[in-house]
């Protein structure tokens, strides 16, 4: 039997290959596929060739080992071979049974044919309106049902009871404690504390202030063969480790020879008493002139002048300090008072009488000592040392205690332990300290969220609500939020309804 052996190349499709197979005059057409690349695997391929195939009146096989065209093409009803000699040895006709159903052709609609056939009559159980109706009925009421189930929800919040759990027990504290221990004994620490201030007091004592130079006339002598200038302003002194200076107060020149003399007045660099001197003490020439010329007074320095003037004393410095001293102890205490309430557990417990003074930081007068003034400042910093617990000691001896007696379905509120002194404490002379402590704390009831569900769900909202209030330890009315907002009752199911335990 004549067969057309259409060998297919690797960028074939279905157009192409249906070109290929042309207007066949032969009675087979066997499609070869390529050795490389994948072609024509879709089964719709494979239907559209082989329905071209039928339209020219010939049979359509192919050779591949592509396994998902094979699949396709036994599907299809296509005769498939593993090598062309094969395919052309072999009979292609396949079984009745293997013929694909994508082959067959169905008849055309008769149209005529559908007019002209009667009614069919309707099924007795439609006949009656009554049935229809119920039936429409019971579906409408049916979703109804479901949306009344399903759709509302409800949020719920709860305020649960709080009250005050408190604890007293007598306890004592040296430094000397090594460890805390549960039956009152606890370690004490140092602590310091810093304080500073300013004060002023009027001044009792009295200082000399000096108002006026001294002043008088020198004679240069000269010590050379040469005439030498004496500049305003040449500095001249006595003699000795501490001496007093003057200075000229005109230019003056000597005559040149040795021994030739010349006067010029002089003042006393400094005011006051202190420049007054006898005659020829001043015998110091500042400077090169030293060399050239010497120096006397022939006459006494006068004129100096001293004021009376009001000053601190050494007893005006000892009173202010002792009056600073004392504001700043009492400032020291206070401080410490504060640590009892602002905050009392972050800052532990400090014991007041263990208040002593540890030292001077910085003490600063204002004048300074021999000096003029009508008042006297001084400014302190100084510190102050205090035995105190520390507040996880106070934390580890309340907390257990607290603990123990904790009543049943309660929980503790976070950060609000407080600790403070039932008394002051009374310090002996080893520094051992004996007071009472008193610890609070809120505490607050545990109320499960399934149980709230429970008593509220499936009811109005007032029920619901005088239910969770008379069976939940609340401390006001429950708050119900339904959903949808105008809804009257609670939802039936669990899940949609959500519950808030108010901190």
């Amino acid at each position: 039997m004549k067969t057309q052996i259409i060998q297919l190349e690797p960028h074939d499709d279905v157009v192409s290959t249906r070109d290929k197979m042309g207007w066949s005059q032969t009675s087979r057409i066997l499609l070869v596929w390529p050795d490389k690349g994948r072609i024509l695997y879709r089964r719709l391929d494979l239907i559209i060739l082989a329905r071209h195939s039928r339209s020219l009146g010939s049979q359509l096989a192919l050779v591949t080992g592509d396994a998902e065209v094979r699949y396709n093409a036994d599907q299809v009803g296509i005769p498939v071979f593993n090598a062309l000699r094969q395919a052309q040895d072999a009979h292609w006709r396949l079984p009745f049974y293997r013929k694909s159903r994508y082959l067959r052709r169905i008849p055309p609609l008769n149209r005529e044919a559908l007019r002209e056939k009667p009614d069919q009559k309707q099924a007795g159980w439609r006949e009656p309106r009554i049935i229809y109706w119920i039936a429409f009925t019971s579906s409408v009421l049916a979703l109804l049902a479901l949306v009344i189930v399903l759709l509302p929800g409800a949020s719920i919040s709860l305020a649960p009871q709080t009250q005050v759990q408190e604890v007293t027990l007598p306890v004592m504290a040296n430094e000397k404690i090594a460890t805390l221990n549960l039956a009152g004994s606890l370690p004490a620490h140092w602590t310091s504390i810093v304080v500073e201030g300013r004060s002023a007091i009027s001044t009792t004592g009295t200082v000399q202030v000096p108002v006026a130079p001294a002043s008088g006339t020198i004679q240069f002598i000269n010590l050379t063969e040469s005439s030498v200038t004496i500049p305003v302003g040449t500095l001249v002194s006595t003699l000795g480790s501490d001496p007093i200076w003057y200075a000229t107060t005109k230019e003056g020149k000597v005559a040149s020879g040795i021994g030739k003399t010349t006067f010029i007045p002089i003042q006393a660099v400094q005011p006051g008493e202190s420049g007054n001197l006898p005659a020829g003490m001043i015998q110091a020439i500042n400077g090169p002139l030293g060399l050239q010329l010497s120096v006397i007074n022939l006459a006494p320095i006068l004129h100096g002048v001293d004021k009376s003037a009001p000053a601190p004393n050494s007893d005006d410095r000892s009173r202010l300090y002792n009056r600073l001293l004392a504001s700043l102890s009492q400032t020291a205490m206070q401080e410490l008072q504060k640590r009892y309430v602002d905050p009392p557990i972050k800052s532990g417990i400090p014991i007041l009488p263990s208040l002593r003074f540890s030292s001077v930081i910085e003490k600063i007068y204002d004048p300074t000592e021999n000096f003029p003034a009508e008042q006297l400042q001084l400014s302190l910093r100084l510190e102050f040392r205090a035995l105190e617990i520390y507040p996880q000691d106070l934390q580890n001896l309340v907390t257990p205690l607290l603990d123990a007696s904790l009543p049943e379905d309660h929980t503790v509120i976070p950060d609000t332990l407080n600790i403070t002194s039932s008394n002051k404490p009374i310090l002996d002379e080893e520094n051992t300290a004996r007071w009472t402590l008193r610890a609070q704390r809120q505490i607050q009831a545990v109320i499960a969220p399934e149980k709230a569900i429970q008593l509220a769900k499936g009811t109005t909202i007032e029920k619901a609500r005088q239910s969770l209030l008379d069976h939940l330890p609340v401390d006001k009315t429950p708050l119900i939020r339904p959903f949808p907002s105008w809804w009257p009752y609670t939802p039936f199911l669990p899940f949609r309804m959500d519950v808030q335990i108010e901190k």
